[in-house]
């Protein structure tokens, strides 16, 4: 390493990136966002975004919280899973 240059310590992972991201999510333009730009042409992406959506939510701020919500409740439901749409509030849309 060269002389004067020191090596930084990178900090321990823990909530805090991942409250700072999810924050974003309470802007109901940026959930909007992130259901649009999620294919559902397979179930996996479906999964995908319920799992994202079930892993975030402890971890983000009470504000994102609604959102995550509202976005587990559309993978559900492109799931065909609509019991578990209304187990969350939410009127699945019958296509």
């Amino acid at each position: 390493m060269p002389a004067g240059h020191r090596v930084r310590q990178l900090p321990q992972l823990n909530g805090e990136p991942v409250q700072v991201l999810a924050g974003f999510l309470a802007d109901p333009a940026v959930a909007a966002a992130v259901l649009a730009e999620t294919s559902f042409e397979h179930d996996h992406a479906a999964i995908g975004l319920g799992l994202f959506a079930e892993s975030v939510e402890p971890l983000a701020p009470g504000a994102a919280r609604p959102a995550l919500r509202w976005l587990r409740a559309k993978a559900y439901e492109r799931l065909g899973d609509l019991e578990l749409v209304e187990s969350y509030g939410f009127v699945p849309v019958y296509d």
